[in-house]
């Protein structure tokens, strides 16, 4: 079909373009660094059990989430905007061309996710494969029912509730409340996403720590990975004060009030990741100073944004980097 050639011309094509580079950091840290038989020992470890399969599938997540954000991103782009005319297609010809480019964007998803299960159809480890699949199934899923919505809303009349207009008369927001709503409704799933994945790795960490004994490294090159992916929702709360909330800037506000109102969203948005490190804590106490650490690194990048506001797209590049320099320093014990 014409418009599956098309779609693919927009949006697979050009989201492999676009982050090239990523991909050939990624192939040559897994092709570069790791052999086939380290390749299949890593599998087997994480089809092992239920808990640890939970390690690829964050992953797969935040992929994921990054997809669903190029196609939001792609849709809203006024030479795109042919693309909405899909809609004027039979539903089966809809269904089968959105099915065909979604599946070139989560190529990598399933190609890893049918040699996990076939790891564990050879090595008989059948425990965690219909949760592979599962998963598989939902995240294409998921992704193409956000690029259908994407595609048939273009705009959508809002009609508060009588609860919500009460709330809204009788208490007044501060402006982390305000920030912490405006994340919620306009990116939700960027910050589920990105706190499933966080999590699921910190825990998935914390029961290595309960099966054998490690040094603070692991715990750390964990964290590191877990707060960096913060810094794209560093993102959202800097274009919420500099373009959405504009005129905040020039208000006559002391520099601990401008800071207190930026450090105390990021705080709430890192709470998850800081109460499981703290929870893990009691064991080791390094990890206590993890904690500052993090947000020190955030507060950092998200000054930057103020030098040069990169964008989404840039900034998780930023984060894939910085995570790799964490890392490398962690095991050399800077």
């Amino acid at each position: 079909m014409i418009i599956t050639r098309v779609l693919i011309k927009v949006l697979a094509r050009e989201f492999y373009r676009l982050n090239a580079g990523f991909f050939l950091v990624i192939m040559g840290l897994a092709f570069g660094f790791m052999s086939g038989v380290e390749h299949k020992a890593l599998a087997e470890f994480f089809i092992s059990s239920k808990l640890l399969v939970c390690i690829p599938i964050a992953l797969w997540l935040i992929y994921s989430v990054k997809v669903i954000l190029f196609n939001t991103a792609t849709l809203q782009k006024a030479e795109n905007a042919f693309v909405r005319s899909i809609v004027h297609l039979s539903p089966v010809s809809t269904l089968i061309s959105v099915t065909l480019v979604i599946l070139l964007q989560l190529l990598p998803v399933h190609v890893y996710g049918v040699f996990l299960i076939l790891t564990g159809i050879k090595n008989n480890l059948y425990t965690t494969l219909p949760t592979i699949m599962f998963a598989l199934i939902v995240l294409h899923f998921i992704s193409m029912l956000k690029f259908l919505r994407d595609v048939r809303i273009t705009t959508r009349e809002l009609n508060p509730s009588r609860f919500k207009v009460w709330m809204d008369k009788t208490f007044q927001r501060s402006f982390s409340f305000m920030v912490l709503e405006w994340l919620m409704r306009t990116s939700f799933l960027s910050w589920l996403g990105t706190k499933l994945f966080s999590c699921l790795l910190l825990l998935g960490i914390i029961q290595l720590y309960n099966i054998e004994s490690y040094d603070y490294r692991l715990m750390a090159m964990g964290a590191a990975v877990a707060i960096t992916s913060n810094i794209l929702l560093l993102n959202h709360l800097h274009k919420f004060e500099n373009h959405v909330l504009s005129f905040y800037r020039n208000l006559p506000l002391p520099f601990t009030s401008r800071f207190l109102n930026m450090f105390i969203p990021m705080v709430i948005i890192c709470l998850p990741e800081m109460s499981l490190l703290a929870s893990h804590s009691q064991h080791e106490w390094s990890f206590y100073f993890i904690i500052p650490m993090a947000l020190t690194m955030l507060i950092g990048y998200y000054g930057l944004l103020y030098w040069k506001d990169w964008g989404i797209e840039r900034s998780v590049q930023h984060a894939f980097f910085i995570t790799l320099a964490l890392i490398f320093l962690i095991l050399v014990k800077v």
